[in-house]
């Protein structure tokens, strides 16, 4: 391993870290009268039985102290009150990359990077009336929510979510479990070292949707279609052509022990113009882009006890992730791991795989330890599509396999500090079997009201 200024140093101070998950909305506690842990495990980052029914129920369940405004003769369905929250965040970045693998340039965040309110929100949510909720948010640069149509159904809830969010990914309209197919829910703040769904980028990114589903106290059960795109501005020209998606887990419990098991697919072709990918009005000089994903996987969760120490695993594994994009304009297909725009990182064509298992135990209720496990393969071989200098030197440039620890201490509910260690062994040459390793620290607060 390297030394320790050489390898790479991700120090991270963020105020309000976990509202960034919407869920852990500070306003839903006010709604049911309950504390914050009724509806999450160990950290805000995870959501526990309770949690997972209230997210089902598309925030609507509430305490019965808790009055509606019903309206005289036609129901009005307005609450008393309205839950907000506001997020300040403040980051900093240092970075000090392998100069074999990445070089390094002295500014921006080889220099230390400061950002202050830049990924600062401010967002409503909860009840809306009787088998409606949802909620918005706004940030600097961007505005984004849903809204959920739900009843109950058996043991759980039923229902329609439509919803748009620029970083959250294609199963932003229902999804809790904590494997990190909804970036909010998972063990980890270095999230694409330390989870294979984020690492692959399969939850994560814009995306535009809709979804129905049932989940109850064992089934989990989602369909729906999204584009990879959200709209600030002009619309979305999506004619009739989305993405399908789709998701199913079961949970039994055992004792003090809940098994989840699960699988999910991303599946089509989402056609935009340039314009509405970029934000801008669609005019005679637009033309059209096909976005095409093929996805695939499973997932696993273990929710217990052991020796009354509170125990979270989770794995998942991304068995296939292919996305491939054709520019009509020009009659092409985009290269692997080339994008459309100068910017466009979320539209990135390629394939890649990568399988991870994330723990956490906490031996007292207010601190955890935990550990993570990452192998990603890009599946990108330079000996076919690089360069003469890449095909002898880099094959596998961004193969890597990741190892984190992690400590989690909550001063209060809505108080918590953290620290994490990822080392990251990468694979750059496949003839000569050489590596390169780098590391990265992140340390946070965070404070919710």
């Amino acid at each position: 391993m390297k030394s320790f200024n050489k390898g790479k140093m991700l120090l991270i101070a963020a105020a309000l870290l976990p509202l960034t998950v919407l869920e852990a909305n500070p306003g839903f506690s006010r709604q049911m009268d309950m504390e914050c842990m009724a509806c999450h495990n160990q950290t805000m980052s995870q959501l526990n039985s309770f949690g997972r029914k209230f997210a089902a129920s598309g925030f609507t369940m509430a305490s019965g102290e808790k009055s509606m405004i019903d309206g005289a003769t036609v129901k009005l369905g307005l609450p008393t009150a309205v839950n907000a929250g506001v997020l300040l965040k403040a980051k900093y970045v240092k970075t000090n990359p392998d100069e074999n693998n990445h070089g390094t340039v002295d500014t921006g965040t080889d220099r230390g990077n400061l950002e202050v309110f830049k990924v600062s929100k401010l967002f409503f949510g909860g009840k809306i009336a009787e088998n409606v909720g949802g909620f918005i948010n706004y940030e600097y640069d961007s505005f984004g929510g849903k809204m959920v149509f739900a009843g109950e159904m058996g043991s759980g809830y039923a229902g329609v979510s439509a919803y748009m969010q620029n970083d959250f990914g294609p199963f932003s309209g229902m999804e809790y479990y904590n494997t990190g197919l909804y970036v909010p829910l998972k063990l980890f703040e270095n999230r694409k070292g330390t989870n294979a769904a984020q690492a692959t980028e399969i939850g994560h990114g814009p995306a535009t949707g809709i979804q129905a589903y049932y989940g109850g106290d064992i089934l989990h059960i989602t369909g729906g279609a999204y584009v990879p795109a959200t709209s600030e501005h002009e619309g979305l020209d999506i004619g009739s052509d989305m993405i399908g998606i789709g998701r199913i887990a079961v949970a039994p419990t055992f004792g003090e022990w809940t098994i989840m098991v699960g699988a999910y697919g991303i599946s089509g072709t989402a056609t935009l113009s340039n314009s509405a990918l970029e934000n801008t009005k669609p005019d005679s000089s637009s033309y059209l882009l096909d976005i095409t994903r093929e996805a695939y996987g499973f997932d696993a969760q273990v929710e217990g006890s052991i020796g009354g120490m509170s125990t979270v695993i989770t794995l998942n594994a991304v068995l296939h992730n292919e996305t491939e994009l054709y520019d009509h304009n020009n009659g092409t297909y985009v290269n692997d791991f080339d994008t459309l725009f100068a910017d466009g990182k979320d539209f990135k064509a390629g394939d890649n795989e990568a399988f991870s298992i994330d723990a956490q135990v906490n031996p007292w209720e207010t601190f955890g330890v935990k550990v993570a496990y990452l192998k990603y393969n890009d599946k990108y071989d330079y000996r076919y599509f690089g360069t003469p200098s890449q095909n002898a030197q880099q094959v596998d440039k961004w193969d890597r396999q990741e190892y984190s620890l992690g400590l989690d201490y909550s001063f209060r509910q809505n108080i918590r500090f953290g620290a994490e260690y990822t080392y990251s062994d990468y694979k750059i040459n496949d003839q000569t079997s050489s590596h390169s390793d780098e590391d990265t620290f992140v340390l946070f607060t965070m404070i919710g009201f």
